[in-house]
């Protein structure tokens, strides 16, 4: 750091400011004694404040020994004490990482970053956080005194976040969002905000939409901070109700990642093989997260959410044995993942129509495990149904015939109740007035076959979605106490689908509504200096995230040092698009020790003059 800010500040002025520093803080000095003009201060209050110390030797008019004392010091070169001023090592424990962070060191050190002061943004402070940000760095960097008091800038970020101005506890991770979004207010660029209007992104390529959504933000926010300090994002929500699909690109500053998956108390993952009525569609298997006593209709609407059929067209069952043995389709009824006989499947049913239970059958030998259901119009005669079930057995034999069959009206049981091809049933009654069919109310009917041929010939296969994988990321990611996780696995569960509850609705421009949609968000862009902020805490309702309540986890995260390679988890491009560097070095961390209700924050940092590693708490390093 040293070696590049001397390449533009000439060295009168570097020895210049090595001299003229506060004998009370620090600081560089911007007035003499006017005294002994033999001591500098940085403002008349510390000049003040230092008189009963000072007074003696001004008198005298003998150089002060602190004034000797510095100039025979060493310069700190960022390694430096920060004095708690009342609960402030939230924000000791992030300002020790800005001082340590390469570019922005550089930036502000080497005087750049006055050019791009903006004093008319009204956003911003008029440039006066920036100067105080400016201070505090070449103190810490150009400065003699191993201990300083980030008292002034704290006062100034108070100005516009005044909660940080108490003496209370804070989150360092919104310390940092406050201050970085208000400094780059400060070096902002754009002097008038023009108003830009959101892509759309209707099926364009994914390149389009986000070019065209950068262009936007950089039209508004220009800055330092932007240039190296924020990505971009991919947000894909899908309505439960229609399977309306939205995708937007948002920019980010620091990227927020989970670190285990909700605990077993809070929710359950289940799996469920959905059947739809177009045999042409391959039978997939979801994995669908819902709380611990969840209900049946919260499940069917998660599910609605990641298959795109509406809640009130799945029929959602317990299915053992070949057979259905319970519906749970009554919206209050509680899910049960204890159950291990019985496997969930939901079936995809029609409006207006009734339900029948389709089991195929030789003798009393069931030939499938997985029973279908069939969405019978009740105005269809015995006649139309016969023939309806023969063509969908072919459909699903994918083959010709297969030997004959008779069909049944049957119990859950397989006791037959009535037999439908009989000569006592009139092919031209109506299947509604056959089987006393109520909306609502499952019928079973048997396809009885006469040989085996019809079991031989059925190869169903059964597509696993991507969620199944990311639910079996997260029951391996189900560690004791204390063990470790890894980054990758970090990144696994922030791309993990959510479900969007009751308070994050998204209006749906389709239904006309507000409505809990499923969201996945992926990483499109990373920017040169990456904040990762690891979401320790975790809140099994709203009243423990209102009351500070929630449970922190305590596994160590294992993060490498060098070359940690994001390019994994960057949403593919092209293969023709411009190769971005996706190796990172990690150079900070922010440490918090304790609880939710109360704590203290620490830091490690690497030098950039020895690259050395040290552990920074408050005035001891």
């Amino acid at each position: 750091y040293q070696r590049r800010v001397r390449e533009k500040l000439d060295e009168p002025t570097m020895a210049a400011a090595n001299a003229h520093q506060c004998v009370h803080c620090g600081k560089r000095g911007t007035q003499r004694c006017s005294g002994c003009h033999l001591v500098w201060y940085c403002s008349k209050d510390h000049q003040r404040t230092d008189w009963s110390v000072h007074k003696q030797a001004c008198k005298a008019g003998l150089p002060d020994d602190r004034a000797v004392a510095m100039v025979d010091r060493p310069q700190a070169l960022g390694k430096v004490g920060l004095r708690n001023n009342g609960n402030t090592c939230y924000m000791n424990s992030m300002l020790q990482c800005l001082s340590h962070t390469p570019p922005l060191v550089e930036y502000f050190l080497s005087g750049d970053w006055q050019a791009h002061l903006n004093r008319t943004n009204v956003l911003g402070s008029g440039g006066k956080l920036a100067e105080s940000f400016y201070e505090f760095l070449w103190a810490a960097w150009m400065g003699r005194n191993p201990v300083l008091s980030p008292r002034p800038l704290q006062m100034r970020v108070a100005q516009f976040a005044p909660e940080f101005g108490t003496f209370e506890q804070h989150d360092a991770h919104e310390f940092l969002t406050r201050l970085v979004d208000r400094l780059h207010e400060d070096l902002n660029r754009v002097v008038e905000k023009d108003l830009v209007e959101a892509p759309e992104w209707n099926g364009r390529p994914d390149l389009e939409v986000a070019n065209e959504a950068w262009d936007g933000h950089k039209k508004r926010n220009d800055s330092w901070v932007i240039d190296k300090m924020t990505g971009q994002l991919k947000s894909t929500v899908q309505c439960s109700a229609c399977g309306k699909v939205a995708v937007k690109f948002d920019p980010f500053s620091a990227l927020s990642l989970p670190l285990s998956p909700p605990a077993a108390s809070e929710s359950q993952q289940l799996l469920v093989t959905l059947v739809r009525q177009d045999l042409s569609q391959p039978v997939r298997r979801y994995s669908v997260q819902v709380p611990g006593c969840g209900s049946a209709r919260a499940f069917k609407d998660k599910l609605a959410g990641m298959c795109g059929i509406h809640t009130d067209r799945l029929l959602l069952c317990k299915v053992s044995k070949g057979t259905i043995v319970a519906q749970c389709n009554m919206g209050q009824m509680k899910i049960d993942s204890a159950e291990h006989e019985a496997a969930f499947h939901a079936y995809e049913t029609v409006e207006g129509s009734f339900n029948a239970v389709i089991v195929q059958r030789v003798g009393s030998e069931l030939t499938s495990d997985r029973p279908r259901v069939m969405s019978i119009s009740p105005d269809l005669t015995i006649a139309e149904f016969h023939a309806a079930l023969q063509h969908r057995s072919r459909e699903l034999a994918s083959a010709g015939e297969h030997g004959e069959c008779g069909v049944c009206w049957v119990q859950p049981s397989g006791k037959t109740l009535k037999d439908l091809g009989s000569e006592g049933t009139n092919p031209g009654h109506t299947v509604a007035s056959v089987l006393s069919m109520a909306e609502g109310k499952l019928r079973f009917v048997s396809m009885d076959w006469t040989t085996h041929d019809w079991a031989g010939c059925v190869d169903e296969v059964v597509v696993e979605d991507p969620s199944v994988q990311r639910a079996s990321s997260m029951q391996r990611l189900k560690r004791v106490k204390g063990s470790d996780i890894s980054m990758a696995d970090c990144f696994e569960l922030f791309e993990a689908a959510a479900q969007l509850d009751e308070f994050n609705t998204w209006y749906c421009p389709e239904c006309k509504q507000h409505v809990e949609a499923s969201q996945t968000l992926q990483v499109w862009s990373a920017p040169e200096v990456l904040v990762i902020h690891l979401k320790r805490f975790s809140f099994s309702n709203q009243f423990q995230a209102v009351f500070n309540m929630g449970s922190k986890i305590k596994a160590r995260v294992d993060c490498p040092l060098t070359k940690f390679d994001i390019g994994p988890y960057l949403v593919p491009r092209d293969s023709d698009e411009p190769c971005q560097s996706t190796e990172y070095d990690l150079f900070a961390v922010s440490n918090h020790h304790g609880t939710m209700r109360m704590g203290h924050y620490t830091a490690f940092a690497k030098s950039g003059h020895d690259n050395q590693w040290y552990f920074l708490s408050l005035i001891h390093i």
